[in-house]
Protein backbone atom coordinates (compact mmCIF):
# COMPACT_ATOMS: atom_id res chain seq x y z
CA UNK A 1 0.00 0.00 0.00
CA UNK A 2 1.52 3.32 -1.08
CA UNK A 3 1.22 6.83 0.30
CA UNK A 4 -1.87 7.75 -1.72
CA UNK A 5 -3.69 4.48 -0.99
CA UNK A 6 -3.24 5.14 2.70
CA UNK A 7 -4.91 8.52 2.39
CA UNK A 8 -7.72 7.14 0.23
CA UNK A 9 -8.52 4.63 2.95
CA UNK A 10 -8.79 7.46 5.44
CA UNK A 11 -11.38 9.11 3.22
CA UNK A 12 -13.57 6.01 2.86
CA UNK A 13 -15.87 6.97 5.71
CA UNK A 14 -16.19 10.59 4.64
CA UNK A 15 -17.98 12.15 1.72
CA UNK A 16 -15.42 13.11 -0.87
CA UNK A 17 -16.24 14.25 -4.38
CA UNK A 18 -15.48 11.37 -6.80
CA UNK A 19 -13.91 13.93 -9.13
CA UNK A 20 -11.41 14.76 -6.39
CA UNK A 21 -10.58 11.10 -5.83
CA UNK A 22 -10.18 10.59 -9.57
CA UNK A 23 -7.75 13.52 -9.63
CA UNK A 24 -5.82 11.93 -6.78
CA UNK A 25 -5.62 8.64 -8.68
CA UNK A 26 -4.51 10.44 -11.83
CA UNK A 27 -1.70 12.25 -9.99
CA UNK A 28 -0.63 8.99 -8.37
CA UNK A 29 -0.54 7.22 -11.76
CA UNK A 30 1.29 10.11 -13.41
CA UNK A 31 3.89 10.01 -10.65
CA UNK A 32 4.49 6.31 -11.22
CA UNK A 33 4.79 6.86 -14.98
CA UNK A 34 7.26 9.69 -14.45
CA UNK A 35 9.33 7.62 -12.02
CA UNK A 36 9.53 4.80 -14.55
CA UNK A 37 10.68 7.18 -17.31
CA UNK A 38 13.21 8.73 -14.96
CA UNK A 39 14.61 5.30 -14.08
CA UNK A 40 15.04 4.61 -17.80
CA UNK A 41 17.12 7.74 -18.36
CA UNK A 42 19.40 7.34 -15.35
CA UNK A 43 22.21 5.57 -17.20
CA UNK A 44 22.33 8.37 -19.80
CA UNK A 45 22.23 11.04 -17.10
CA UNK A 46 25.09 9.45 -15.18
CA UNK A 47 27.23 8.96 -18.29
CA UNK A 48 26.75 12.55 -19.44
CA UNK A 49 27.68 13.94 -16.02
CA UNK A 50 30.68 11.64 -15.69
CA UNK A 51 31.88 12.33 -19.24
CA UNK A 52 31.93 16.06 -18.61
CA UNK A 53 33.68 15.59 -15.26
CA UNK A 54 36.32 13.46 -16.98
CA UNK A 55 36.84 16.06 -19.73
CA UNK A 56 37.21 18.82 -17.14
CA UNK A 57 39.70 16.77 -15.12
CA UNK A 58 41.72 15.99 -18.25
CA UNK A 59 41.81 19.69 -19.15
CA UNK A 60 42.53 21.08 -15.68
CA UNK A 61 44.87 18.42 -14.34
CA UNK A 62 47.87 18.22 -16.63
CA UNK A 63 49.60 15.65 -14.44
CA UNK A 64 48.43 12.22 -15.60
CA UNK A 65 48.57 10.70 -12.12
CA UNK A 66 46.41 13.49 -10.68
CA UNK A 67 43.95 13.12 -13.53
CA UNK A 68 43.67 9.37 -13.06
CA UNK A 69 43.11 9.84 -9.36
CA UNK A 70 40.36 12.39 -10.01
CA UNK A 71 38.43 10.09 -12.36
CA UNK A 72 39.08 6.82 -10.55
CA UNK A 73 35.53 6.72 -9.19
CA UNK A 74 34.01 6.58 -12.67
CA UNK A 75 33.64 2.94 -13.69
CA UNK A 76 31.55 3.28 -16.85
CA UNK A 77 33.93 2.74 -19.83
CA UNK A 78 31.56 4.67 -22.08
CA UNK A 79 32.11 7.83 -20.05
CA UNK A 80 35.72 7.84 -21.18
CA UNK A 81 34.80 7.75 -24.88
CA UNK A 82 33.41 10.55 -27.11
CA UNK A 83 29.65 10.94 -27.39
CA UNK A 84 28.41 9.27 -30.58
CA UNK A 85 25.46 10.26 -32.73
CA UNK A 86 23.64 7.02 -31.89
CA UNK A 87 24.17 7.55 -28.17
CA UNK A 88 22.92 11.13 -28.33
CA UNK A 89 19.85 10.01 -30.31
CA UNK A 90 19.04 7.35 -27.71
CA UNK A 91 19.50 9.88 -24.89
CA UNK A 92 17.24 12.34 -26.73
CA UNK A 93 14.52 9.70 -27.12
CA UNK A 94 14.67 8.93 -23.41
CA UNK A 95 14.53 12.64 -22.59
CA UNK A 96 11.51 13.15 -24.86
CA UNK A 97 9.72 10.31 -23.07
CA UNK A 98 10.60 11.79 -19.68
CA UNK A 99 9.34 15.19 -20.83
CA UNK A 100 6.02 13.71 -21.94
CA UNK A 101 5.72 12.03 -18.55
CA UNK A 102 6.60 15.30 -16.80
CA UNK A 103 3.98 17.21 -18.79
CA UNK A 104 1.36 14.62 -17.84
CA UNK A 105 2.50 14.77 -14.21
CA UNK A 106 2.36 18.56 -14.11
CA UNK A 107 -1.14 18.62 -15.58
CA UNK A 108 -2.31 15.96 -13.11
CA UNK A 109 -0.78 17.84 -10.19
CA UNK A 110 -2.44 21.14 -11.04
CA UNK A 111 -5.78 19.42 -11.58
CA UNK A 112 -5.45 17.63 -8.26
CA UNK A 113 -4.59 20.77 -6.31
CA UNK A 114 -7.47 22.63 -7.98
CA UNK A 115 -10.25 20.14 -7.25
CA UNK A 116 -9.20 18.37 -4.06
CA UNK A 117 -10.95 19.72 -0.95
CA UNK A 118 -9.06 21.44 1.83
CA UNK A 119 -9.58 20.98 5.53
CA UNK A 120 -8.86 18.06 7.80
CA UNK A 121 -6.71 15.50 6.03
CA UNK A 122 -7.26 17.07 2.63
CA UNK A 123 -4.98 19.97 3.47
CA UNK A 124 -2.34 17.59 4.77
CA UNK A 125 -2.55 15.47 1.63
CA UNK A 126 -2.24 18.47 -0.70
CA UNK A 127 0.82 19.68 1.19
CA UNK A 128 2.43 16.24 0.90
CA UNK A 129 1.59 16.09 -2.81
CA UNK A 130 3.19 19.51 -3.31
CA UNK A 131 6.37 18.30 -1.62
CA UNK A 132 6.35 15.22 -3.83
CA UNK A 133 5.86 17.28 -6.98
CA UNK A 134 8.79 19.46 -5.94
CA UNK A 135 11.00 16.37 -5.87
CA UNK A 136 9.72 15.36 -9.30
CA UNK A 137 10.62 18.83 -10.61
CA UNK A 138 14.13 18.48 -9.23
CA UNK A 139 14.50 15.05 -10.83
CA UNK A 140 13.41 16.43 -14.20
CA UNK A 141 15.75 19.40 -13.86
CA UNK A 142 18.71 17.09 -13.18
CA UNK A 143 17.87 15.02 -16.25
CA UNK A 144 17.50 18.16 -18.40
CA UNK A 145 20.85 19.54 -17.29
CA UNK A 146 22.54 16.21 -18.01
CA UNK A 147 20.99 16.08 -21.48
CA UNK A 148 22.36 19.56 -22.13
CA UNK A 149 25.82 18.26 -21.25
CA UNK A 150 25.36 15.28 -23.58
CA UNK A 151 24.32 17.57 -26.43
CA UNK A 152 27.38 19.75 -25.88
CA UNK A 153 29.65 16.70 -25.87
CA UNK A 154 28.01 15.58 -29.10
CA UNK A 155 28.64 18.96 -30.69
CA UNK A 156 32.28 18.88 -29.61
CA UNK A 157 32.76 15.45 -31.12
CA UNK A 158 31.03 16.50 -34.34
CA UNK A 159 33.24 19.57 -34.66
CA UNK A 160 36.29 17.35 -34.25
CA UNK A 161 34.92 15.30 -37.12
CA UNK A 162 34.51 18.46 -39.19
CA UNK A 163 38.13 19.38 -38.53
CA UNK A 164 39.22 15.92 -39.60
CA UNK A 165 37.14 16.33 -42.77
CA UNK A 166 39.05 19.52 -43.64
CA UNK A 167 42.35 17.76 -43.05
CA UNK A 168 41.20 14.83 -45.20
CA UNK A 169 40.20 17.23 -47.97
CA UNK A 170 43.71 18.68 -48.02
CA UNK A 171 45.24 15.19 -47.99
CA UNK A 172 42.92 14.12 -50.80
CA UNK A 173 44.04 17.02 -52.97
CA UNK A 174 47.66 16.07 -52.36
CA UNK A 175 46.94 12.46 -53.37
CA UNK A 176 45.19 13.59 -56.55
CA UNK A 177 48.02 15.95 -57.39
CA UNK A 178 50.59 13.20 -56.97
CA UNK A 179 48.48 10.78 -58.99
CA UNK A 180 48.55 13.26 -61.89
CA UNK A 181 52.30 13.73 -61.59
CA UNK A 182 53.86 12.25 -64.76
CA UNK A 183 56.79 10.98 -62.69
CA UNK A 184 54.58 8.88 -60.38
CA UNK A 185 55.80 5.28 -60.51
CA UNK A 186 52.33 3.70 -60.69
CA UNK A 187 49.79 6.38 -61.68
CA UNK A 188 46.87 3.92 -62.01
CA UNK A 189 47.31 2.64 -58.46
CA UNK A 190 47.84 6.18 -57.16
CA UNK A 191 44.64 7.39 -58.82
CA UNK A 192 42.69 4.41 -57.47
CA UNK A 193 43.93 5.07 -53.96
CA UNK A 194 43.15 8.80 -54.27
CA UNK A 195 39.63 8.02 -55.49
CA UNK A 196 39.05 5.53 -52.67
CA UNK A 197 40.34 7.95 -50.05
CA UNK A 198 38.20 10.76 -51.46
CA UNK A 199 35.03 8.64 -51.36
CA UNK A 200 35.62 7.66 -47.75
CA UNK A 201 36.53 11.23 -46.75
CA UNK A 202 33.40 12.59 -48.42
CA UNK A 203 31.23 10.07 -46.61
CA UNK A 204 32.84 10.85 -43.25
CA UNK A 205 32.50 14.60 -43.81
CA UNK A 206 28.80 14.20 -44.58
CA UNK A 207 28.28 12.16 -41.40
CA UNK A 208 30.11 14.74 -39.30
CA UNK A 209 27.99 17.57 -40.69
CA UNK A 210 24.81 15.61 -40.01
CA UNK A 211 26.00 14.82 -36.50
CA UNK A 212 26.69 18.49 -35.87
CA UNK A 213 23.19 19.45 -37.05
CA UNK A 214 21.59 16.85 -34.81
CA UNK A 215 23.75 17.89 -31.86
CA UNK A 216 22.83 21.55 -32.37
CA UNK A 217 19.16 20.58 -32.41
CA UNK A 218 19.71 18.61 -29.21
CA UNK A 219 21.34 21.67 -27.61
CA UNK A 220 18.30 23.77 -28.49
CA UNK A 221 15.94 21.14 -27.11
CA UNK A 222 18.00 20.91 -23.94
CA UNK A 223 17.53 24.60 -23.29
CA UNK A 224 13.79 24.19 -23.73
CA UNK A 225 13.78 21.28 -21.28
CA UNK A 226 15.74 23.32 -18.74
CA UNK A 227 13.36 26.26 -19.20
CA UNK A 228 10.40 23.92 -18.67
CA UNK A 229 11.88 22.65 -15.40
CA UNK A 230 12.52 26.19 -14.15
CA UNK A 231 9.03 27.32 -15.16
CA UNK A 232 7.41 24.40 -13.34
CA UNK A 233 9.35 25.15 -10.18
CA UNK A 234 8.50 28.87 -10.45
CA UNK A 235 4.79 28.09 -10.84
CA UNK A 236 4.93 25.80 -7.85
CA UNK A 237 6.57 28.45 -5.67
CA UNK A 238 3.97 30.96 -6.82
CA UNK A 239 1.12 28.62 -5.93
CA UNK A 240 2.66 28.01 -2.51
CA UNK A 241 2.87 31.76 -1.82
CA UNK A 242 -0.74 32.24 -2.88
CA UNK A 243 -1.83 29.36 -0.68
CA UNK A 244 0.13 30.74 2.24
CA UNK A 245 -1.62 34.07 1.89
Amino acid sequence: MNFFDSFKNLFKDTEVNPVALAALDAFDAAGNYFSSANDAIQSYTARANHRVAILIAANDLKDSDSCQEAVAAYTDPGAFTPCTEAELAAHAAAMEKLTAAFDELTSAFHTFTAVFPVGNRGTELKAAAADLYKVYCEMYSIAAEAFSKAASCGTINALKGNLLAIEDKFRCQKLEWRADDPFTANPAAAKAYAASFKAKATEDASKSKQFEQNARIAETKAQLFIAKAKAAETRKRGRKRVGAG
